[in-house]
């Protein structure tokens, strides 16, 4: 995992006067989980949930992510694809390898 910070976002460090200029910036972490269990949520309460998920994964610039919306009556996953059609961050998505969760999961890939 890498972490790619626009220079914007950073500031300075406060150094005494004395010491030799330097640039250093305070960097601050960012911990942002790769997947997102939906599972037992209702279709409002996940999508608000996606949408924040969505946009925290964005700062660390994650390449790709597992949505956990599981089997049930479909309609928690049919609302999930929805929103991803939709959403200006995401470049594809499809569903998970047999070992990630085959169709109870949604590989989420995001654009650079």
């Amino acid at each position: 995992l890498s972490l790619i910070v626009k220079s914007s976002n950073l500031r300075p460090s406060k150094k005494k006067q004395e010491e030799k200029p330097k640039s250093t910036y305070k960097v601050e972490s960012i911990q942002v989980p790769v997947e997102l269990n939906l599972i037992g949520k209702r279709v409002d309460e996940a999508l608000s949930m996606l949408d924040k998920y969505l946009d925290d994964v964005l700062r660390p610039h994650l390449k790709s992510v597992r949505i956990i919306h599981g089997y049930g009556t479909g309609a928690l996953k049919k609302a999930v694809y929805a929103y991803l059609k939709d959403c200006k961050y995401v470049k594809d998505y499809h569903h998970a390898g047999a070992y990630d969760g085959g169709m109870g999961a949604t590989i989420v890939v995001l654009k650079d």
